[in-house]
């Protein structure tokens, strides 16, 4: 069987930025092993596979998968899935519904910008998790800089400084019981937010931009720092922003940019 893939850069600012997703666009399922098996293969943080005919409600079925397991949430793969059926395929629908394990996500493009409509998350006190998260950053930490969300467990540093000089304790972050670490501090100069992602249990050690992540930091930044708008970035190697709109409530949205890396084909 000969299957399309493409690798779209999310919430990227130009080549080689951003975080890379693939995207399998698909008739119908293929087994849950065979879609694991390409994920693991193709060995990005994600790869989303995408039922590309709409059901009643103009919405396609979408799933992402690490190179390790099948995730609940990802935001740079479906902002890599709406990009590619739209402005590479030519799907003629700027505004792109999906139907995923986190409910139906929608992501409507406007003057070169794509904004995700995503489930908001809240911050948390995170007690039972304080001591390993003390030893992931390796130093003492108060009560209020150690919180938890629906997947992940956040850390807030207090300079941008501390979170870009950290260097990953991989052993404790595997230790924590959540989906992955997130680390964040205000940011410097223009933008408001800073962070950095990690979800080695996921087989991805350092994630380069995680949309899903913001749906945490968006609702907590909002409220510390009084603003519905936020400019965050995500300090990874390759590096790449995104602005939050977040008016309280259930819901956020996460707007950015993506670009083709590359087109061809699989056989499995």
């Amino acid at each position: 069987m000969r299957l399309p893939i493409y690798i779209a850069d999310a919430f990227s600012a130009g080549p080689f930025t951003g975080n890379p997703a693939a995207v399998v666009p698909l008739g119908e399922w293929l087994p849950d092993e065979t879609l694991q098996a390409i994920a693991e293969q193709n060995n990005l943080a994600e790869t989303a596979f995408v039922i590309t005919h709409p059901d009643e409600n103009q919405a396609r079925a979408l799933r992402w998968f690490t190179p390790a397991r099948e995730v609940n949430l990802c935001g740079h793969a479906t902002l890599a899935t709406a990009f590619v059926l739209h402005q590479v395929l030519k799907f003629k629908e700027s505004t792109q519904r999906f139907n995923t394990l986190s409910g139906e996500l929608v992501c409507t493009y406007n003057l070169g910008y794509w904004e995700l409509d995503f489930p908001a998350d809240k911050a948390l006190p995170a007690a039972d998790i304080h001591t390993l998260a003390e030893e992931v950053v390796g130093r003492s930490l108060s009560a209020g800089e150690v919180f938890v969300g629906t997947d992940d467990a956040m850390i807030v540093l207090p300079t941008a400084q501390e979170l870009l000089d950290y260097q990953p304790n991989d052993a404790a972050i595997r230790r924590v019981p959540r989906r992955g670490v997130i680390l964040t501090a205000p940011g410097l100069d223009e933008v408001d937010v800073v962070s950095r992602c990690f979800y080695p249990e996921f087989g991805v050690d350092e994630d380069h931009v995680t949309g899903s992540a913001h749906t945490l930091i968006g609702p907590y930044w909002s409220e510390i720092l009084g603003k519905e708008e936020l400019l965050c970035e995500q300090a990874s190697r390759r590096g790449g922003r995104l602005t939050i709109t977040y008016k309280k409530g259930e819901r956020i949205h996460l707007r950015g940019r993506a670009r083709l890396y590359l087109r061809g084909e699989i056989d499995v």
